[in-house]
């Protein structure tokens, strides 16, 4: 519907599909902004060992993603909703943002490192 109704701000500079993506993603953080939960220590202890074990289905079906995705920076959260979400390769995002795939890699670290912290804290 937004994109339907900002139809006439696009201006050609990018793809059509940059653009639409561009209005996804804020409609996403728009919500996560409007609600930020709590987070419990529980919760992130089981995010941390299903990544650790490599279930990122499990990371999808977590309303604690959408917590942390609150607290992160917007460019951490860019690469983690085309990671986890779009299910994209490190070199698929690296190649979508314009950004060095070790870029990629060391931000998904430390997204996972300050979700391990946190559950520390709890």
């Amino acid at each position: 519907m937004r994109a339907h109704r900002y139809r006439k701000s696009f201006r050609g500079d990018s793809s059509p599909l940059t653009w639409l993506f561009t209005i996804s993603d804020r409609c996403f953080f728009d919500l996560v902004r409007k609600k930020v939960e709590p987070v419990s220590g529980s919760d992130v202890e089981t995010f941390v060992r299903d990544e650790q074990e490599g279930a990122e289905t499990i990371f999808l079906r977590h309303d604690l993603v959408a917590k942390l995705l609150a607290r992160a920076p917007k460019d951490v959260r860019q690469i983690v909703i085309h990671r986890y979400f779009d299910e994209l390769e490190h070199k698929q995002i690296a190649a979508r943002l314009n950004i060095n795939e070790k870029t990629v890699r060391r931000k998904l670290e430390k997204f996972l490192a300050v979700a391990r912290k946190f559950a520390r804290r709890a």
